[in-house]
């Protein structure tokens, strides 16, 4: 009887793997889609066109540490890092910054990989803002600190990024607050990947998830 029953279990495994084989590949090497402020994933098989329903990173227009306005003309066609940051924040806010060190090294030499950090505290003005960027060895061109009127920032943030504040920001033992999330935009302006600014995991995640999208849009350097 026992070997009978150890019979079976074997026949349905050959059976089922080559099923689960097919589904692990389908899925592999894709990043998902986030359209909702819950970030919920959605993965979409890549021989169906995207559908034009799911959310897209528009309406951008910030002054950068070179007064020059980032818009979305800018970030077109290009696959971006969008982090947030407080200029009064002297913990997670630095961490976040020295990570994303990380993914600018990685991508130093790729013009088509970009970073944009905003300010969402209190309205900077350019030289801080520059100071700031040169603190952390931003590449002109690559890697924007971006200001705009504190309603301005939070309107973005929540219609563009769908980033409200239970996703945005972290809590602190001492009660304050601080922007701690990180994401992944690809060339046609979908969310497509929501990250931990402060895990090392994470920032390497994004770096790897970066070369998916490359690989994906058939821009492999």
């Amino acid at each position: 009887m026992f070997a009978h029953r150890y019979v079976l279990t074997i026949m349905m495994l050959v059976l089922l793997t080559p099923s689960c084989n097919k589904e692990s590949e389908s899925s592999a090497g894709l990043l998902p889609f986030f359209s909702d402020s819950d970030f919920t994933p959605v993965w979409i098989d890549p021989k169906h066109p995207v559908d034009k329903a799911l959310h897209q990173v528009r309406g951008l227009s910030f002054a950068n540490q070179h007064d020059e306005i980032i818009d979305d003309s800018v970030v077109r066609g290009k696959i971006f890092v969008a982090g947030f940051f407080d200029l009064d924040c002297k913990t997670f806010c630095l961490v976040i910054n020295k990570n994303l060190q990380k993914v600018q090294s990685a991508f130093a030499e790729d013009s088509d990989i970009l970073i944009l950090s905003h300010s969402i505290g209190r309205y900077s003005n350019t030289e801080t803002l520059a100071l700031h960027a040169r603190k952390f060895k931003a590449i002109e061109g690559k890697w924007h600190f971006l200001q705009g009127s504190k309603a301005r920032m939070n309107t973005i943030t929540k219609t563009a990024y769908l980033a409200d504040e239970r996703m945005l920001l972290i809590e602190q033992p001492h009660r304050e607050q601080h922007p701690e999330k990180v994401l992944l935009i690809d060339p046609a302006g979908h969310i497509r990947g929501v990250y931990s600014g402060t895990i090392a995991g994470d920032v390497q995640r994004i770096i790897e998830d970066i070369y998916i999208l490359k690989k994906e849009y058939g821009n492999v350097n």
